[in-house]
């Protein structure tokens, strides 16, 4: 797996997990849903066309590095609404 492969699959996992949040609540949905599409088109921007000398790297981290950050609070966030109930 390359490394842009494994970014490209937490992100499809992320917005799947997004996805299910609106069975949930559809305030929270459509809030992590404007949150991943403002950070994410940023960063995926700059790592296809500021990525010169290397930086492509720093922009890989940090777009990987919130994309996990942001799966396991939603992760954690459906747990807790589950266990809950």
């Amino acid at each position: 797996m390359s490394d842009n492969s494994l970014l490209y699959s937490c992100s499809v996992i992320l917005l799947i997990i997004i996805l299910f949040t609106f069975t949930v609540s559809k305030n929270v949905g459509y809030i992590n849903l404007i949150i991943y599409l403002l950070y994410s088109s940023i960063l995926y921007y700059g790592f296809f066309y500021k990525g010169e000398n290397g930086t492509s790297l720093a922009w890989w981290f940090y777009l990987l590095l919130l994309t996990a950050l942001h799966l396991i609070s939603l992760i954690v966030y459906l747990l807790i609404h589950y266990f809950k109930k």
